[in-house]
């Protein structure tokens, strides 16, 4: 007999698969799904919240924190490729005046990727479980979800500032457009394009 701890409500005595991903144990585990009603809903995703109902939902807000996370890792990421650069140039002037030691000393202290690498996985994470997180929570009682087709290019006649389109090139919209898919399929939700809708 095995044990293991997770972090479920319940204890699960159906048959489970162990699956090791990107150095982590997933436990993956079958279920009955009886979803016989249910409200249809139509969704919009945003960048400040994951989800935002339509009004038969009662028009809610869903996965709030979104944007602030983004916004602060975006910040944060802009902020340091700013100093890396600073010190690449200083590095590159010090080779040009044949101070190849200085040029060595910072590309091995100060211009290695493993913090950041670090940070990039735990923002990752976080965003992941926010989004799958939300993801539940709007088709707990929903038994369709209707939401927008975003495949097709938006055109704005204003140009945005450096900022916005560095915060909306981080949104992350393939981690929305997977958490509707998966979760839909565990928890018996059709989750439909609007144009196939």
């Amino acid at each position: 007999m095995l044990k293991l701890s997770t972090t479920l409500p319940h204890e699960v005595t159906c048959q489970l698969r162990l699956i090791k991903r990107s150095g982590r144990w997933e436990i993956h585990y079958t279920t009955d799904i009886k979803k016989a009603e249910g409200l249809v809903i139509g969704i919009d995703r945003g960048y400040t919240e994951v989800y935002a109902t339509s009004s038969n939902d009662g028009a809610k807000f869903i996965g709030k924190n979104s944007g602030s996370i983004q916004t602060k890792e975006t910040d944060c990421r802009t902020a340091k490729q700013v100093k890396s650069n600073t010190l690449r140039s200083i590095a590159k002037k010090a080779i040009q005046k044949g101070d190849s030691a200085k040029a060595d000393r910072i590309e091995r202290n100060n211009l290695g990727k493993q913090k950041w690498n670090n940070r990039e996985l735990s923002f990752q994470g976080k965003v992941k479980t926010l989004v799958f997180t939300a993801t539940h929570a709007l088709m707990q009682s929903a038994i369709t979800v209707a939401f927008e087709d975003l495949t097709a290019q938006i055109h704005n006649k204003k140009p945005m500032r450096k900022r916005m389109k560095r915060n909306v090139s981080s949104w992350c919209k393939g981690i929305v457009a997977d958490a509707l898919k998966q979760v839909s399929s565990r928890v018996g939700c059709t989750a439909v394009s609007q144009r196939e809708f």
